[in-house]
């Protein structure tokens, strides 16, 4: 699974809304794993009070992934690698993110 998130949503969608440059490109075998980055991308981006108040696997669709066994079941199961050099700090900050949920 491939997330683009060069541009992204950050309120609205998916046609409209309000729009933030991300400039990421997120792959995963693991649709939870996926689907938790980008809310953590979301919420380093500054997205709507949904995102910014909710802790990350608390969010509906991730928390109904994993109660149903999809994919990983918290941020510690997630590995982070970066493509690049100067990847890396965007990385750190998003494993930050994820850390605190």
């Amino acid at each position: 699974m491939v997330l683009d998130g060069v541009d992204a949503f950050v309120d609205g969608g998916p046609a409209t809304g309000t729009r933030a440059n991300g400039d990421v490109f997120i792959a995963s075998t693991d649709r939870v794993a996926i689907d938790a980055v980008g809310v953590g991308i979301l919420k380093f981006l500054g997205s709507n009070q949904q995102i910014m108040n909710r802790r990350i696997f608390d969010q509906e669709q991730i928390a109904r992934a994993v109660e149903i066994g999809l994919g990983v079941s918290s941020p510690d199961q997630i590995e982070l690698i970066p493509a690049d050099d100067e990847s890396i700090e965007y990385g750190n900050r998003i494993a930050a993110i994820l850390s605190e949920g």
